[in-house]
């Protein structure tokens, strides 16, 4: 990918130190949070961990149990990718290695934007702005939140497969390209939108053979179709189950009836605001911002832009920052050379700048999808709330409860949806109230017999009927209470 020497360039020391710390920051603030029993999506964080656990232990039964295990929307997104990261899981089985995963991934795509920058501006005090911004660029942080959704690797992969064209790496070009197709059942779009970028403007990116931009859109195209055809074999619901209209023929007739500003709600119309903001709309002035264009529609489509969707935009943050660093070299070459520090250094304010605003991509769900109960985070707007992060009296409780429980993994618990993420290292593990599955055929059985949705997160529930479980497994003679304290049950089976 291109040689230098680290002794003769400091600035790549001083964004070694800018990843390490921000690895260091958001890896233990998703700890914290997980701790506090905080996430967006309980069920998937569950399933993710659960998955890679499994496959880490060479349990590809269980792997497949929890893979399938998805009843949120009932599908199933076609993520090779999984395999990569479970080989990390080889080495440390935790659920600790899913959080690290992720915020290394975040942290090392300041990366390739240094080189990025270092071969388009010819500058390097503009190149090492830009990778330092990129790193205090906030809206991107939520993906911490995001619970190793596969999508958040298009960040740093993307970035990579860039600069390997630049570079004129064939090798780094094919392997980054192939990575990003395995992401997600979607995310080979990606890969035949950058192909069709490098064929137009194939005077810039002549060092890598037109062929080679071909067939590798080829591929993508034939593996986006393949993967298509396996997520509606596997998946009960359709292919667009979150866009409006739940259909991808609904969606797509969506999109040709409305004008684009009328497809977007609010919360669209702020997110996206809150994208371009921090790199003061720079990049909203170039063709580069086409190539997050697979993140727009998924991002335009969407039913309800809630939390958990925010990583509908991972690939668009890419497209961000390539299209800001080409709108500064345009600038500077028509005006004068050393001004691209200057417009970097405006980019690095603006994202220094947007940790201290309201930087959380997303809303609730709106009102219609049912009360809230838990309305502690209905306000909060920015990342580093400590109500994030902070555990209460019920966190402590819920934490003395699941150290109870053995550590054998071969042993099946069954658990209230808000509890599952803890307990998901293991071959078995089954949410309490799910009718998809027998949850009394475990050995121990957790519940929290109070609802924590706060407008994201849905799991199975319902008050009247947890009651009267309660009551049956009180009054089940192959059950024993072990545990009782607040609104948390522990029940072993006899």
């Amino acid at each position: 990918m291109g040689r230098f020497d680290l002794k003769s360039h400091k600035r790549i020391w001083i964004l070694i130190c800018g990843v390490i710390l921000y690895i260091a920051l958001f890896f233990t603030l998703t700890v914290l949070r997980y701790k506090a029993f905080f996430s967006y999506e309980w069920e998937d964080l569950a399933h993710m961990n659960g998955a890679y656990w499994n496959v880490s232990q060479g349990n590809m039964i269980g792997f497949i149990k929890f893979l399938f295990q998805d009843n949120t929307h009932d599908v199933v997104h076609i993520a090779p990718i999984m395999f990569v990261i479970s080989a990390i899981y080889f080495f440390v089985p935790h659920i600790y290695t899913l959080f690290f995963v992720v915020t290394l991934s975040l942290a090392i795509a300041a990366v390739p934007i240094y080189f990025i920058g270092m071969k388009l501006l010819k500058n390097d005090n503009a190149a090492l702005l830009f990778s330092i911004a990129y790193l205090l660029y906030a809206p991107k942080n939520i993906f911490n939140f995001l619970d190793g959704d596969t999508s958040i690797f298009l960040i740093p992969l993307l970035l990579f497969t860039f600069y390997a064209v630049l570079a004129g790496n064939k090798v780094w070009f094919v392997v980054c390209s192939i990575l990003v197709m395995l992401c997600k059942t979607e995310t080979p779009v990606y890969i035949i939108v950058f192909a069709l970028y490098f064929l137009i403007k194939q005077q810039e990116f002549h060092k890598i053979p037109n062929k080679m931009y071909l067939t590798m859109g080829g591929i993508a195209g034939v593996l986006f179709v393949l993967n298509i055809f396996f997520f509606q074999l596997l998946s009960e619901e359709d292919i667009c189950y979150s866009c409006r209209g739940s259909s991808f023929i609904c969606a797509v007739s969506f999109v040709a009836t409305y004008p684009i500003l009328d497809m977007l709600s609010d919360i669209q119309i702020q997110s996206l605001l809150k994208m371009v903001f921090p790199v003061v709309f720079f990049p909203v002035f170039t063709a580069e911002i086409f190539l997050g264009l697979p993140s727009l529609l998924a991002f335009i489509l969407a039913g309800d832009f809630v939390h958990q969707r925010a990583h509908y935009l991972a690939g668009f943050v890419p497209a961000i920052f390539i299209g800001s660093i080409y709108f500064v070299r345009r600038l500077y070459v028509k005006f004068w050379t050393q001004f691209s520090p200057a417009l970097a250094a405006i980019i690095f304010l603006g994202c220094l700048f947007s940790n201290f605003t309201d930087h959380i991509i997303g809303g609730p769900y709106p009102v219609a999808e049912g009360f809230i109960p838990d309305i502690r985070f209905l306000d909060v707007r920015n990342l580093y709330d400590k109500r994030f992060y902070v555990m209460d009296d019920e966190d402590k409780i819920a934490w003395r409860m699941i150290r109870m429980i053995p550590k054998d993994p071969n042993i099946a618990i069954s658990a209230s949806g808000d509890l599952l993420a803890p307990l998901s290292s293991r071959k078995k593990l089954i949410e309490f109230l799910d009718d998809d599955y027998d949850y009394y055929n475990v050995d121990y059985i957790l519940i929290h017999n109070k609802y924590m949705y706060m407008g994201a997160g849905h799991y199975f529930w319902d008050g009247v009927r947890m009651d009267a479980e309660l009551e049956k497994l009180l009054a089940n003679n192959d059950w024993v209470l072990i545990a009782q304290e607040g609104t948390f049950y522990l029940f072993r089976r006899k």
